[in-house]
C-alpha cells in the first residue's frame, strides 16, 4: 500500500513538474523566436466547431467529424429556461432527461439509452453512480454532446457517449454580467460574472458567483446553493498560454426524490391518488448536503505549426453527507399498504385501527458520510504535416486517474423482527425506522442510527492513446486511434484487483460535394466505475463496442441535418437494483440498436427552429432479452424562437417548444411483472425583452402542468415529473 501511494505521488508530481517544464520552455523559445514559423492565425470558432469533444483539433467543424457530435451554447440555456444541466439538454437528439424526475443528487439522464458520464474541460467529472454537486450552468460557456463511444480519447467513457461542459475562461475584454431571478415554489437567486484584464495585456482574471435559496414541489423540501468560481489567464507568448481554475461550490438540500409506490400513482389505489408533492421522509433530519472544491490548469504551448502540446490537471474534494427516508414499496410491489390489524404498528400509531386499510407504509431509512479526492490530467502531443495530396494530425497523450475515497453508512428498516408476549417489538431486533401513513404524514418519529466504517478504496487509471486522421485531396477523412489502459481498484477488505483494456476507434467520411456527407464509424469503450453495491462488492469496469452510420448535409450556412444509425452492445451496465433503489447492480449485456435526426433552419424574419427524433430499442440479454427501463423508444422535440425589433433600443424574442416521451417499459422476472410508464407531452415557453445592457427574461417549463410519471419500475416505485415552473430574472450587462 505504500509503495502504491508514493507511485501515485511520483506520477502526480512528474505530471505537474512537466507543465513548469513546457511553461519555461514555451518562455525561452518565445525570447529567442520561433525557427519554424507558424501559419497565418485561423479565423475564429464558431457555433459548430467541435472543442474538447474528442477530436484532436478544436478548429475542426463539426459537419466534418465521421461522429454525431452536438454543441449547446450559453445563449439556448436561457432561451429554453434551463434551470440545470439537464434541463439544457431537452432539446438535443438521443438524449433522455430527467429519467429519474425531481432529485437534487444529481442529474441522472441516458444517451442512447445508457447513462453518460460527465467530462468537465476534458476530464472526467463523474465516477459510478455518486454525480457530485450539479453543476451550475452560469459558469459554464457551452456543453458538447459525444455520442457513442470514445474510448480512444476519453479511456472512461461509455459506449451510448459522454457530457463535456466547458467552464467560462478569462476575456481580455473588460464586461460583465449581474442577475436577479425569482420564480417557482419561492426560487430566489443572484449571480455575478466579471472578467477583464488585470495589471498588463497579458493577463485576464474572471470571477462568477451564484447563491440560490428554493423551496421545491415536494412538501417541507428546499434547495440551497453558493458558489464562488475564479480564474486567470496568463498569455505567456503568442503561442503560449496558462490558465488556472478553482471552484467552490456547496448544496443543501432537502429530500426531494420522494419514492411513491406504484399504488395510489401509476396504478388506483381504495385511498386514491397521492399528491405530487407528497413527501414520505423526515423534513427535520433528511438532507443532501454535497460540498466540493476543485483547482485546475490548462495550459497549451505551440512549438511550431507543427507541434503543439497541452496539458489538463484537475484535482477535487468531494463530500457527501445524506440522511434519507424512503418507502417500503418493494417487499410486495402490488400492495405495499399494511395491514392495520399488524400488531406492532400501535407503537406508531395509537389509533392504527381507526386510519383503515391501504394507508400506512414501512420505511427504511440510509444515510452516508462519503468522502472523495480525485486528480485528473490529460498531457497532449499533436503534430500537423502533410505528404503530398495528404494531411495529417496526429495525436499522442497520456491520461491518468486517481480516485480515493472513504464511507461511512448507516441504514436500517421499519418493519419488526420480532415480537414479544405482549406484541411489542424485541428490543435487541427493534426496527431502524418508523413507518409512516402515505395519506396523512406525521414526522418526527426517528430512530437514531450508528455509523459503520466501509473502508478505504482506491483507483487508479492510466491510459495511453494515439490517434491519426488523414484527409486526402479534401474530400476524405480517414480517422484511427487506439489506446491502452491499466485499471487499479483497492479496497481495504477486498484487495486489489488490475483490469487492463485496449480500445480502438475508425472512421471514414467522404465529402461527396452540395455539403453532402455520408460517414461511418467503429468504436469502443472502457468505463472505470467506482464503488460497491449493498453487499460491499465492487464493480468490474464497463466494456462497449458500436457501429454508427450516418449522413450530415449542410445546404447553406443556415440550415443543418443529421441522421445517424447505430447498433451497440454494453458490458457490466449499472441498473436499478430490484429490492434496493439505493443500490445498483451489473447487467451481463445490453444490446441497442437505434435511429436519430436533428434538423436545425434558420428562416427569413429572423425566425430559428430546431426538430429532433430519435428511436432507441434496448434490450438486456443476460435477462431474457427485456426492454431496458427508464429507456422509451421514442422521443422528439421541436423548438422555434422569433425575434423582433421593437425599435431601435428594444428587443423582443418569443421561443416555445414541445416535447414528446414515449412509453417506457419496466420487465421484471419477479414483483409486479410488466410496468408501463404512459407517453407524455410537455410544452415550453420564453419572453424575453431587451433594452440597452437591461434585459428580462421569463421562461416557463411543463407549460401546461402536465402531470406525469417520468419512470415507474416493476420493482414497485414510481418518479414523479417535474411541475410547471416560471423562471423571471432581471439581467444587467456592460
Amino acid at each position: 500500500m505504500i509503495t502504491a501511494m508514493l507511485k501515485s505521488r511520483t506520477l502526480k508530481a512528474l505530471l505537474l513538474a512537466s507543465t513548469v517544464i513546457f511553461a519555461a520552455t514555451a518562455q525561452a523559445q518565445d525570447a529567442k523566436g520561433d525557427p519554424f514559423p507558424a501559419d497565418e492565425p485561423t479565423a475564429a470558432t464558431t457555433d459548430d466547431r467541435a472543442q474538447d469533444t474528442g477530436q484532436p483539433d478544436d478548429e475542426i467543424p463539426l459537419i466534418q467529424t465521421p461522429q454525431s457530435a452536438s454543441v449547446i451554447l450559453v445563449d439556448r440555456f436561457d432561451e429554453m429556461g434551463a434551470l440545470n444541466l439537464h434541463d439544457s439538454l431537452r432539446y438535443a437528439t438521443g438524449v433522455r432527461t430527467d429519467a429519474y424526475g425531481l432529485d437534487a443528487r444529481g442529474d441522472y439522464g441516458f444517451i442512447r439509452g445508457i447513462e453518460a458520464p460527465i467530462y468537465q474541460d476534458g476530464l472526467r467529472r463523474t465516477f459510478g453512480y455518486r454525480e457530485g454537486p450539479r453543476p451550475e450552468l452560469f459558469t459554464l460557456s457551452r456543453i458538447e454532446i459525444l455520442r457513442g463511444a470514445s474510448a480512444m480519447l476519453h479511456g472512461q467513457g461509455s459506449v451510448g457517449g459522454l457530457l463535456n461542459i466547458v467552464t467560462k475562461r478569462p476575456e481580455f475584454e473588460t464586461q460583465g454580467t449581474l442577475f436577479a431571478s425569482y420564480g417557482s415554489f419561492d426560487r430566489k437567486e443572484l449571480g455575478f460574472d466579471l472578467t477583464g484584464p488585470l495589471v498588463t495585456d497579458q493577463l485576464a482574471g474572471r470571477v462568477i458567483g451564484v447563491w440560490r435559496d428554493s423551496e421545491s414541489q415536494t412538501d417541507f423540501a428546499t434547495d440551497r446553493r453558493w458558489l464562488l468560481n475564479a480564474s486567470l489567464t496568463w498569455q505567456i507568448g503568442e503561442d503560449t498560454s496558462l490558465t488556472l481554475l478553482g471552484q467552490a461550490q456547496n448544496d443543501e438540500s432537502g429530500w426531494v426524490g420522494q419514492i411513491l409506490p406504484l399504488a395510489g400513482t401509476l396504478r388506483d389505489a381504495p385511498n386514491g391518488r397521492l399528491s405530487w408533492s407528497t413527501q414520505l421522509g423526515e423534513p427535520s433530519t433528511d438532507r443532501v448536503d454535497l460540498d466540493s472544491q476543485w483547482i485546475a490548469a490548462n495550459f497549451s504551448h505551440q512549438f511550431s505549426h507543427v507541434v503543439e502540446f497541452r496539458q489538463n490537471l484537475r484535482q477535487e474534494w468531494f463530500r457527501s453527507n445524506q440522511y434519507l427516508h424512503y418507502a417500503d414499496v418493494y417487499t410486495n410491489p402490488d400492495d405495499p399498504f399494511l395491514d392495520p390489524a399488524d400488531a406492532y404498528l400501535n407503537v406508531w400509531f395509537p389509533d392504527y385501527a381507526a386510519r383503515g386499510q391501504d394507508r400506512i407504509l414501512n420505511r427504511f431509512a440510509f444515510g452516508e458520510l462519503f468522502r472523495s479526492s480525485v486528480f485528473t490530467s490529460d498531457s497532449q502531443l499533436q503534430f500537423d504535416f502533410s505528404t503530398g495530396a495528404l494531411t495529417h494530425e496526429l495525436l499522442a497523450g497520456i491520461d491518468y486517474v486517481h480516485h480515493s475515497s472513504t464511507m461511512r453508512s448507516t441504514g436500517g428498516y421499519s418493519g419488526a423482527a420480532a415480537l414479544d408476549t405482549n406484541g411489542l417489538p424485541v428490543l435487541s431486533l427493534a426496527p431502524s425506522a418508523t413507518p409512516i401513513d402515505a395519506y396523512a404524514p406525521e414526522f418526527g418519529n426517528i430512530i437514531a442510527n450508528p455509523l459503520i466504517d466501509d473502508g478505504r478504496q482506491v483507483q487508479t487509471q492510466l491510459g495511453a492513446y494515439l490517434q491519426s486522421q488523414t484527409r486526402a485531396f479534401d474530400k476524405v477523412l480517414l480517422v484511427l486511434g487506439i489506446r491502452r489502459d491499466r485499471f487499479e481498484d483497492n479496497v481495504a477488505s477486498l484487495g486489489e484487483i488490475v483490469h487492463k483494456a485496449t480500445t480502438g476507434r475508425a472512421g471514414l467520411m467522404v465529402d461527396l460535394g452540395g455539403g453532402v456527407l455520408p460517414y461511418v464509424n467503429y468504436s469502443e469503450s472502457f468505463l472505470p466505475i467506482n464503488g460497491r453495491d449493498a453487499s460491499g462488492n465492487r464493480y468490474l469496469p464497463q466494456h462497449g463496442r458500436q457501429y454508427e452510420l450516418g449522413l450530415k448535409w449542410r445546404p447553406d450556412s443556415s440550415a443543418m441535418l443529421t441522421v445517424a444509425a447505430f447498433d451497440l452492445d454494453d458490458e457490466n451496465r449499472l441498473l436499478a437494483d430490484p429490492g434496493n433503489p439505493l443500490n445498483a447492480v451489473q447487467a451481463g449485456k445490453i444490446s441497442t440498436q437505434g435511429i436519430e435526426l436533428e434538423a436545425s433552419k434558420s428562416l427569413p424574419g429572423n425566425f430559428d427552429i430546431v426538430a429532433t427524433y430519435s428511436y432507441t430499442r434496448a434490450k438486456d440479454r443476460a435477462r431474457g432479452n427485456l426492454q431496458v427501463e427508464s429507456v422509451p423508444r421514442h422521443l422528439a422535440s421541436l423548438w422555434g424562437t422569433k425575434y423582433l425589433s421593437l425599435n431601435e433600443e428594444v428587443g423582443l424574442q418569443l421561443g416555445a417548444g414541445v416535447r414528446y416521451v414515449d412509453e417506457s417499459v419496466s420487465e421484471t422476472l419477479s414483483g409486479s411483472g410488466k410496468v408501463i410508464s404512459p407517453d407524455y407531452v410537455l410544452a415550453d415557453a420564453l419572453i424575453a425583452i431587451d433594452r440597452g445592457p437591461w434585459s428580462l427574461t421569463v421562461s416557463a417549463t411543463n407549460l401546461f402542468d402536465k402531470k406525469y410519471y417520468s419512470t415507474c419500475l416493476g420493482r414497485g416505485d414510481c418518479f414523479v415529473g417535474i411541475r410547471r415552473t416560471v423562471n423571471a430574472t432581471l439581467g444587467f450587462s456592460f
